[in-house]
């Protein structure tokens, strides 16, 4: 793959050994559809599509959407496996390459939450699309009370960040959608804003 192509011939991004990150394909249809069955009222509150989903042949149709998507070089969806297990899904809703940005989407089922799998998860992607993809934007949404937002910037690398001449805003809501956006500028120049989002967010 030519750095910045946003299209990775192949793609594993291993976290440490009980965690990694594989690309989505039809043999993980039945796995994700057992996740999504065993998480429905949890993940209802946060994803449109959960009471759209009832067969295998219905994730089986969003894997092959998933394909579509990469092939038009417009994003791409991870398994995340932990101890080889499914545990959720994380990805890029779209690249936008003339500008270079892309937001990250997520869920996990919920007896994989509170590990910190996510955090990394997040952060592995986050590096690939600026050190891999070359972008210069990813944006991730999240709800949460504005306390969690901040532990949510420090998981971030916000020190490191900091370091290199970013800043972070908050908005100083008590409990709204934020949307974090880290931006990469002239290398290591680089932005973390928090801002209030009306749109629905995966979790």
């Amino acid at each position: 793959m030519s750095k910045g192509s946003g299209k990775p011939s192949s793609l594993n991004l291993s976290i440490n050994e009980n965690l990694n990150l594989q690309f989505i394909n039809a043999s993980h249809a039945q796995d994700l559809l057992n996740l999504t069955d065993r998480n429905r009222e949890y993940l209802r509150e946060w994803l449109p599509w959960v009471d759209f989903t009832k067969s295998v042949n219905d994730t089986t149709e969003y894997i092959k959407i998933c394909k579509d998507l990469y092939n038009l070089n417009n994003g791409f969806q991870l398994i995340i496996k932990y101890n080889n297990e499914v545990a959720g899904i994380l990805g890029l809703h779209y690249i936008n390459h003339a500008n270079k940005h892309t937001e990250i989407g997520y869920w996990l089922g919920s007896n994989y939450t509170g590990k910190g799998l996510m955090i990394m998860s997040c952060r592995k992607l986050k590096d690939y699309c600026f050190k891999d993809l070359n972008l210069n934007r990813v944006a991730i949404n999240v709800l949460q009370k504005i306390t969690e937002a901040r532990k949510y910037l420090s998981d971030w690398d916000l020190k490191k960040m900091a370091s290199c001449g970013r800043r972070v805003s908050l908005m100083e809501n008590i409990l709204t959608t934020y949307s974090i956006q880290c931006s990469k500028k002239n290398g290591f120049q680089n932005e973390i804003s928090i801002e209030q989002q009306a749109c629905m967010i995966l979790h």
